[in-house]
């Protein structure tokens, strides 16, 4: 089975745990059980869903136990784990799933576990062979063969997608609402609605939310999400909606005068951003003159010394605003998208997005014209 490379970095929904070796309660702790022919006798490293390491043991024989205690936090957690053998071999684990992606089975480099879990992680340990990367020496990413079972969580993740492209139809969320019906315990569902946000209206996601249990919609996680569908009622992109240009004075991203808006955004560490641009020139040469269409470009730099100089080696003849303090600002909750770059939003005139451009397109022109052409059609 091919490696496939997680599309999604996803963050730890429990950011605190005590790690005790002491009696084990078995109502409250996480058990991981590890059981792998062909896993050298080393010390095994637990890591979080963000790689930082929590504790570590050592295999033999292929056998490991970890006992984990939760802290403050009861949400589930992403695990996954690190080996070094006697000779410094490094392991990285990835883990089977029931799932596809472009035709393969999709790893993912984690799993998850629940406060009362007895995690199962048993087979035989299987090298990835690499096609096209050349991974560090001693380094390996290594799989076991078999599922792991033991956590309901975990269950739903390895085998249920949450959203799949960029529009919500209404078909894709009747799909989607009856998956969190199914599945109203899912944490994973949680972080993937919070994750995709931008991809839903505010009556959709409420919608989703209550389909979600009592437990679920009471935790940590599910207040994240309330906190930004509230704010986001009130910054969503719109005719107010302001960032800063070169003067730092504040200028609205929506034209309420014109019919469609063209809002860039990029970046100037963004090698995509930056190889569309002559592209975008093009585009804006053949829309300067008509009077229903502008563009806008809206850097998302952290330094305005950085967005400067790049937008002036440039030289863009449209206008160019700037995201301030990027840093404490939830981009994603002003602009409707999956916080990659570059994306384009065509906007009506009350910042309404119609369509949404994400990555580097050779064909950009003729594909945004050809879209531009049959809304202003429609008029």
């Amino acid at each position: 089975m091919r490696l496939i490379k997680s599309l999604l970095i996803l963050p730890v929904f429990m950011s605190l745990l005590l790690l005790a070796g002491c009696s084990r309660n078995s109502k409250i702790d996480i058990e991981i059980i590890g059981e792998l022919s062909s896993l050298p006798d080393g010390k095994i490293y637990l890591l979080d869903g963000k790689s930082n390491k929590l504790d570590s043991t050592y295999s033999r024989n292929g056998r490991f136990s970890f006992v984990i205690k939760p802290g403050i936090y009861t949400e589930p957690a992403l695990f996954t784990f690190e080996h070094l053998d006697s000779t410094e071999n490094r392991r990285l684990f990835q883990f089977r799933t029931n799932k596809k992606l472009n035709g393969g089975g999709l790893m993912l480099p984690y799993f998850m576990a629940s406060p009362g879990d007895k995690m199962v992680i048993e087979g035989m340990l299987k090298k990835f062979e690499t096609v096209n990367v050349k991974l560090p020496e001693k380094l390996m990413l290594v799989y076991p063969d078999k599922l792991i079972t033991g956590s309901k969580q975990n269950d739903v993740m390895y085998n249920e997608d949450f959203v799949s492209g960029e529009t919500i139809t209404d078909s894709i969320f009747l799909q989607l609402e009856g998956k969190v019906k199914h599945y109203p315990y899912s944490y994973y569902f949680l972080h993937e609605l919070n994750k995709n946000l931008a991809m839903f209206s505010s009556a959709q996601a409420r919608k989703l939310m209550a389909c979600f249990d009592e437990t679920v919609q009471r935790s940590p996680g599910a207040k994240k999400v309330m906190t930004r569908l509230n704010f986001r009622e009130t910054k969503l992109l719109n005719r107010a909606t302001l960032m800063k240009n070169r003067e730092d004075m504040e200028k609205p991203v929506i034209d309420s005068t014109r019919k469609l808006n063209i809002v860039i955004l990029w970046a100037s560490w963004c090698g995509p951003c930056r190889k569309e641009i002559p592209l975008l020139k093009e585009l804006h040469r053949k829309l300067e003159r008509h009077p229903d269409v502008r563009m806008v470009s809206v850097s998302v730099d952290r330094k305005k010394a950085d967005w400067l100089k790049a937008e002036a080696e440039e030289e863009m003849p449209w206008e160019q605003l700037w995201v301030p303090d990027v840093a404490n600002t939830r981009i994603d909750d002003i602009f409707p998208f999956d916080g990659a770059i570059p994306t384009t939003l065509i906007t009506d005139s009350y910042g309404k997005v119609l369509k949404r451009y994400t990555g580097f397109e050779g064909n950009l022109v003729s594909k945004y014209e050809k879209f531009i052409n049959s809304l202003l059609a429609q008029e």
